[in-house]
């Protein structure tokens, strides 16, 4: 099986790419992909156990705190899309506003880093 052309194009340009990024912006990436991949990853498994906590109730839970925090330490793109993904959390007002509010103030944050 060949890689399609416009794949290696592709990879070939992030890696460009990110190989002139300054070390802190290089840093920043990682870290971004990181906490987005496990907020995503989270929503999942606590919709999981809510639907196990159904019939047993002893099952724990993920707290509200920490799917927030993870929202709030730069994964409010995979906490959003896992909301969303997953069909967890998207009738809790404070989810349905408050996760895109803090993804709204993160790209308002990032604008601002990469226009100054």
């Amino acid at each position: 099986m060949t890689i399609p052309p416009f794949l290696t194009m592709l990879s070939t340009n992030i890696a460009n790419r990110f190989s002139t990024l300054h070390p802190f912006e290089k840093c920043a990436v990682v870290w971004l992909i990181a906490i987005n991949i496990a907020a995503f990853i989270l929503f999942g498994a606590d919709k999981q156990k809510a639907r196990r906590a159904e019939k047993r109730p002893s099952i724990r839970r993920i707290p509200e705190k920490t799917l927030f925090l993870l929202a709030g330490l730069g994964g409010s793109a995979g906490a959003l899309l896992g909301m969303y993904c997953w069909h967890h959390k998207t009738l809790k007002n404070t989810f349905r506003t408050g996760i895109p509010a803090i993804l709204g103030i993160h790209m308002l944050l990032a604008a601002i880093y990469f226009l100054s």
